[in-house]
């Protein structure tokens, strides 16, 4: 065994000298990344909204991804320096279990975050929010033409006893569209520190007015006007933040996710208190409840069959569908990714604090919130938060630490 241990110690060392020689050309793995960002964002993104109806068949842009997820490795491979076996050990220990369990769920997407999680190693976050702005800045609005003039299906819904149409603007449901502009807000104000000028308050309260307008989404419309509440009165909120420290934060935040899992673990209609949680998160219990009903949960994930609203549908269909992000990586990635993912979240927490970052304290507590009600957190078309693990965010830092964590 030791002889193995320092067999691969060698090896490393001299992976990493050959690396040194890519230490000079750092901006080109970097750009390289960007690209490998852009279509994975892209590609997901055709996954998600009706355009995949334009694909020859559903499986190419698996394909796809699957081969950006690949570059994503390699690029940290050819570009990337592992300080120790025990660094390059846990990350490959860590992504056999999420590949394991992506097996077992018939549900890659999480596979395909942590393979961009470790290729962002070094790469500046800071810029990775811009593209990630810029990209679905100009999709979004090239997906909603195509929605108008019959490119593309444009499926419409409405409430059960309202006559009100809730438009999907070319995505897949009208929830997903707000979910998305959601987090399209969350980035911009993230990219900008929750700092607007008066022309941008009036532009994100109209995208808020058209989300809710057109959508008729009341918990993502909510989570867009707190982020501009969040803006106005940065100060004190943040400050809040500071008073509450890393381990506060952790405990509300495990605090909400494992309230939000117990609740949908014991619903019962009969029950006023969670009857009425589960109208308050639109029957996001009553379904989730469902799914520990017919199923125990796994250490490694499971399959379980939904059926969602979203997409086209050919007749009667019962609906089945897990919401809620967190009973979905319980109950179909398992409670060894369950319990991976909270550390994961401790983590990141521990390392905002550590280098004063408020800002991203915040971001990722909306991201948490968000979570509660929508399935979107592993997806990196949604969520490009998950992201900074690896990467160099010292852009955000504005003290004494300011030349930490950049990248290692």
């Amino acid at each position: 065994m030791l002889v193995l241990e320092t067999l691969i110690t060698t090896l490393i060392e001299k992976r990493n000298n050959l690396v040194e020689f890519s230490e000079s050309h750092r901006n080109l793995g970097e750009k390289f990344y960007y690209i490998l960002f852009v279509s994975m964002i892209l590609a997901q993104y055709i996954s998600n909204t009706m355009l995949y109806t334009l694909m020859p068949n559903d499986s190419l842009i698996y394909v796809v991804m699957d081969i950006i997820a690949f570059l994503a490795v390699i690029k940290t491979i050819l570009f990337d320096r592992y300080n120790d076996l025990k660094e390059l050990f846990l990350a490959i220990s860590i992504g056999l279990i999420i590949w394991a369990c992506c097996i077992n769920s018939t549900v890659l997407s999480p596979l395909y975050y942590y393979a961009m999680i470790i290729g962002a190693k070094n790469v500046n976050f800071k810029n990775l929010l811009v593209i990630f702005i810029s990209t679905l800045a100009m999709a979004i609005p090239a997906t909603v033409l195509m929605a108008h003039f019959n490119v593309i299906p444009e499926i419409l819904n409405s409430r059960t006893g309202s006559s009100r149409i809730r438009y999907s603007m070319g995505a897949t449901y009208p929830t997903d569209f707000a979910a998305r502009l959601f987090y399209l807000m969350l980035a911009y104000a993230t990219l900008k520190k929750f700092k607007f000028n008066l022309p941008e308050y009036v532009g994100l309260v109209s995208l808020t007015f058209f989300t809710y307008v057109t959508t008729d989404t009341k918990l993502d419309v909510l989570l867009m006007l707190a982020v501009i509440l969040v803006s106005i009165f940065n100060k004190y909120i943040f400050s809040i933040l500071k008073v509450l420290g890393s381990f506060g934060v952790t405990f509300i935040s495990f605090l909400g996710i494992s309230v939000m899992v117990i609740m949908t673990y014991l619903y019962n209609p009969d029950n006023r208190f969670l009857e009425l949680m589960n109208k308050v998160f639109t029957k996001r219990l009553e379904f989730g409840h469902i799914s520990f009903e017919k199923y125990n949960v796994t250490l490694f994930g499971q399959n379980i069959p939904q059926i969602g609203n979203g997409g086209l549908h050919k007749g009667y269909y019962e609906y089945f569908f897990i919401d809620c992000s967190y009973v979905r990586i319980l109950m179909m990635m398992g409670a060894i990714s369950f319990f991976i993912f909270l550390f994961a979240i401790l983590y990141l927490f521990m390392k905002f604090y550590k280098v004063q970052s408020m800002e991203l304290v915040a971001a990722l507590i909306f991201v948490l919130i968000s979570s509660l009600i929508d399935h979107h957190l592993l997806e990196i078309s949604f969520n490009p938060f998950l992201i900074v693990f690896m990467t160099d965010v010292g852009y955000f830092i504005r003290n004494k630490y300011s030349n930490m964590f950049r990248g290692d």
